[in-house]
């Protein structure tokens, strides 16, 4: 059998968000190969998909007169691409490039794994610098691209439901982000990784389906123990939180959120994108909503 590992990253220039890259690292037996390139205007989203359509591509070129089955597995800190393929999540645009992948994944065994930074590895970093490298590059032109050509995946929560969540002013109790890292933890009671993606969450701004899934607690923490079935009820805010979420799990889980730091809004649309995702999941055969 042959067996390849390959690593893809994507990122874009902070003055142009339209010029775009991606890095690959293909590792199998003795080889080791790196891919770049860069397109404007484009997407991060689009660079995933054609990193890993590249890497297929220059796989089955190298063994096109093999007959053993290849087996390839894919890593990439990209939801979009990996959740899409284990979960087998509607696709929505950039179905050029996801029409590219489907054939590059011809007679081939692939396996998609999702990088939860800040895990840091040898390859993780190489393909880092690889896609940092790569927006040096002159960019050529994604002609597949255009301004409508946007995932799904990567849309308001507000078009990805179906519908937008309003809460009054006076319940939102938004935080303060300006905090470091350690007064986040000891002010909300998180541990820190669930800090920095909170305070990277309201930096950034940006609000989209994929931050929102990418938002962790890391293990339990105080609230997951002190928030429970029979104590969350005492909170003014539940009423608020049941005009858009039904289940008593999910009305616990926005509760739970919101004594994080997250404002009541974005605990709601957290939670509701999490059971989205999940439903998603289960109806293709992939894990349990608990």
């Amino acid at each position: 059998m042959i067996i390849y590992n390959v690593f893809i990253d994507g990122t874009s220039t902070e003055k142009n968000i339209c010029k775009c890259s991606y890095g690959v690292v293909v590792k199998g037996g003795r080889t080791v190969k790196q891919f770049k390139g860069a397109f404007e205007p484009t997407t991060v989203n689009r660079m995933f998909l054609m990193g890993a359509i590249f890497a297929l591509e220059a796989i089955a070129a190298m063994h096109e007169f093999d007959e053993e089955m290849i087996t390839v597995h894919i890593h990439s800190r990209s939801r979009y691409l990996v959740d899409t393929m284990n979960y087998k999540l509607t696709k929505g645009k950039n179905t050029d490039l996801w029409e590219k992948l489907d054939r590059a994944l011809t007679g081939t065994k692939a396996y998609w794994h999702l990088i939860e930074l800040p895990t840091s590895s040898k390859e993780i970093d190489e393909v880092q610098e690889c896609a940092r490298d790569a927006l040096k590059m002159v960019a050529r032109k994604d002609r597949g691209y255009n301004s409508s050509n946007i995932s799904q995946s990567n849309q308001e929560p507000a078009s990805f439901l179906g519908y937008k969540v309003k809460v009054s002013s006076e319940m939102e109790n938004a935080s303060s982000f300006v905090l470091d890292i350690d007064s986040y933890c000891k002010k909300f009671l998180v541990n820190k990784k669930c800090a920095r993606d909170i305070i990277t969450f309201y930096r950034s701004n940006k609000k989209l389906v994929n931050d929102y899934a990418s938002l962790k607690t890391y293990g339990q923490d105080w609230w997951s123990k002190e928030i429970n079935e029979i104590t969350y009820s005492q909170y003014h805010f539940v009423s608020e939180i049941g005009k858009y979420v039904k289940k008593d799990q999910d009305v616990l889980a926005c509760v739970r959120w919101h004594k994080r730091g997250l404002s009541l809004t974005d605990s709601i649309y957290k939670v509701l994108i999490d059971a989205r995702i999940w439903d998603m999941a289960k109806k293709n055969g992939y894990g349990n909503h608990d």
